[in-house]
């Protein structure tokens, strides 16, 4: 299988903005080396279209000594612009993968995807890996 290593790193309260020629997977979301100690930092996620801006999608928090890294499992797809944003005051590193083309079928394996992820604001919903997920409140 052939892939390629795919990383970037965003300062705090900073973005970056990409167009992709390959999919890629993103691994991890770590925070970066010079964090500060109990200040919570969010990753964000939008996608870009010709006249459309996907609303902006939390990614994941982190906090220094309490949750300092994620490992995740989100395609993003080629031909698509994206934006991740950092909110909060610590830089945050990502990692990844990019997949040659002829790959990409065997290797999602029904990987949630942004194409495929639905989001909603009900109690009752269903996760990302088709499990049923519910929160009842006593």
């Amino acid at each position: 299988m052939s892939r390629s290593l795919w990383a970037r790193n965003i300062d705090a309260e900073g973005s970056t903005q990409f167009a992709l020629s390959n999919d890629i997977c993103i691994t991890n979301v770590a925070l970066g080396v010079e964090s500060i100690i109990y200040e919570r930092t969010s990753l964000t996620l939008m996608t870009l279209s010709p006249g459309v801006v996907s609303p902006q999608l939390t990614i994941g928090s982190l906090m220094l000594d309490c949750t300092d890294q994620l490992s995740i499992q989100l395609w993003l797809e080629k031909g698509k612009t994206y934006i991740l944003r950092v909110r909060g005051p610590n830089p945050v590193s990502i990692l990844g993968y990019s997949y040659n083309e002829h790959n990409n079928d065997v290797l999602r394996n029904n990987t949630p995807s942004l194409k495929n992820l639905t989001i909603g604001n009900s109690l009752d919903s269903e996760s990302i890996d088709g499990t049923s997920a519910s929160m009842a409140t006593h």
